[in-house]
């Protein structure tokens, strides 16, 4: 078997996860990894598993790239906004509604358009922390919608999977993290922006429910009977 993944860096939890039909452990793991904002890397005898803007560590600042000879040194792409969601709806199973299917709801204020975005995780979730994982999932969508390429030269091992970056060259002074590597005879790099800050708080609840009041007993009624 595969030894067990660095998770140091990673927080938060589920009460259950569910894989209906039998498929590939990526596959499986992709909805956990979308939801949570996770970025998966292969480390020195391990994969390591990072969390999208949780990272405390300073961003590496690249400055050396290889320039392409059918292409631009470095390529910056955006999505329009209107392509994006403005409201995103995740499904999901209630661990204090006796594990029924349940949903919620994020709204991004002042999105143009009312383009809507459905989520279906096989997990077991409280609608609390449901409702906090949906708002960060949309606040990193939007974030992310600027996305740049650029080659390095090689060696430049420090440049992985889950790192993050700056990019001076691409004319934005975000962080990006790094998302794919691919080597060659260069080291070819995709990016993804984002925005680094604490997850959305959340509070469990207790279930809902109606509890009856309690019996109370009294002194026992006693008869004596005279059968024949």
């Amino acid at each position: 078997g595969q030894p067990t993944a660095d998770t140091d860096a990673v927080t938060g939890s589920v009460a259950g996860y569910v894989v209906e039909d039998p498929t590939s452990a990526r596959a499986a793991l992709e909805p956990l990894l979308d939801l949570f904002g996770l970025v998966v890397a292969q480390g020195a005898d391990r994969l390591v598993l990072r969390q999208t803007g949780a990272s405390g560590a300073a961003a590496l600042t690249v400055s050396e790239f290889v320039a392409a000879s059918d292409g631009p040194v470095v390529e910056t792409k955006r999505e329009p906004d209107r392509n994006l969601p403005a409201e995103a709806i995740l499904t999901f199973r209630d661990s204090l509604g006796e594990y029924q299917a349940a949903s919620v709801r994020s709204v991004r204020l002042g999105a143009p358009g009312s383009r809507q975005h459905a989520l279906s995780f096989p997990g077991v979730l409280e609608v609390g922390q449901a409702r906090a994982l949906l708002d960060d999932w949309l606040k990193r969508t939007w974030y992310s919608r600027e996305t740049t390429t650029f080659s390095l030269p090689q060696p430049q091992v420090d440049v992985a999977p889950g790192i993050i970056v700056t990019v001076a060259a691409s004319g934005n002074p975000a962080e990006f993290i790094v998302t794919e590597v691919e080597d060659g005879l260069v080291r070819k790099v995709s990016a993804r922006q984002i925005t680094r800050g604490a997850p959305a708080v959340w509070s469990g609840a207790l279930p809902s429910g109606n509890v009856s009041a309690p019996t109370i007993g009294g002194q026992p009624h006693v008869l004596f009977l005279d059968l024949p």
